[in-house]
């Protein structure tokens, strides 16, 4: 794809819109509508390729509105690809739903970590076990004083999906990798920071405008560097794959 400008982009669950040299893509209300669904996952997974080849572009931040992460539309989600066994139990499917939410998370992973120029992620409200993991995978990460990470799939009975298992050690100590998978508490923002999981916390009230100032300090007159940079921290993700096929090819149902 050639380099190009991009325009802004708003349907339904999804925007896309430009600060300067920043594009800020936010997920709004029910995300799983757009993990869940080809077209609409496609379509996410385009502006992010036309972010990256936009020539006037310089960082990515995706964010989230309150509420669209949370573990009500998670609960809402696993309840709905759960079916009936003859002992009158539920379990979860093997159905296309929760396969394409797996999949396509662990693609935006491979895409946040080959991603060329820097992304960002600016999480605001409950932020539940899989996307959680999924944030690890960015360059920077941002927090609302309101977030809580919660660590939600050990109540829906599911394994921690998101790569968190992946990410995590890479971030806190072993034995702190086992307290937060296996207690299920939930981790503030000011948690978060202490832990090296979140790099600055800021006012709900000012989220975007301090997100945006920020990355704006970081990238401003260092874009070649920044990416070059990278390329070197992450030039290999061979474990990530391998990671990667191991859950799909063993937890895709669990």
């Amino acid at each position: 794809m050639n380099a190009h400008n991009i325009s802004n982009y708003a349907n339904g669950n999804l925007e896309l819109k430009h600060i300067d040299n920043i594009a800020v893509l936010n997920f709004k209300n029910n995300i799983f509508e757009i993990i869940t669904d080809l077209s609409k996952s496609a379509e996410f997974f385009k502006l992010m390729k036309e972010v990256k080849y936009s020539e006037d572009t310089h960082a990515l931040l995706v964010t989230n509105d309150n509420g669209s992460l949370n573990a009500e539309v998670y609960t809402e989600f696993l309840n709905s690809v759960k079916q009936e066994s003859s002992q009158k139990e539920f379990q979860l499917s093997t159905g296309i739903a929760r396969t394409r939410q797996i999949v396509n998370l662990n693609n935006f992973i491979r895409k946040a970590v080959e991603f060329d120029k820097m992304i960002f992620i600016g999480l605001q409200g409950e932020i539940v076990t899989p996307f959680f993991g999924a944030s690890l995978a960015a360059d920077f990460r941002y927090a609302a004083e309101n977030t809580v990470l919660s660590l939600y799939h050990l109540k829906m009975g599911v394994h921690p999906a998101g790569a968190l298992p992946y990410f995590l050690p890479k971030y806190v100590k072993h034995a702190k990798v086992y307290d937060i998978l296996f207690s299920g508490k939930n981790i503030t923002a000011d948690e978060a920071l202490k832990l090296g999981l979140i790099n600055k916390v800021f006012p709900s009230e000012t989220f975007e405008q301090d997100c945006i100032k920020s990355i704006k300090e970081l990238v401003e007159g260092n874009e070649n560097v920044l990416r070059c940079t990278k390329r070197l921290l992450k030039f290999s993700t061979s474990d990530l794959e391998k990671y990667i096929d191991f859950e799909e090819c063993n937890f895709i149902s669990s």
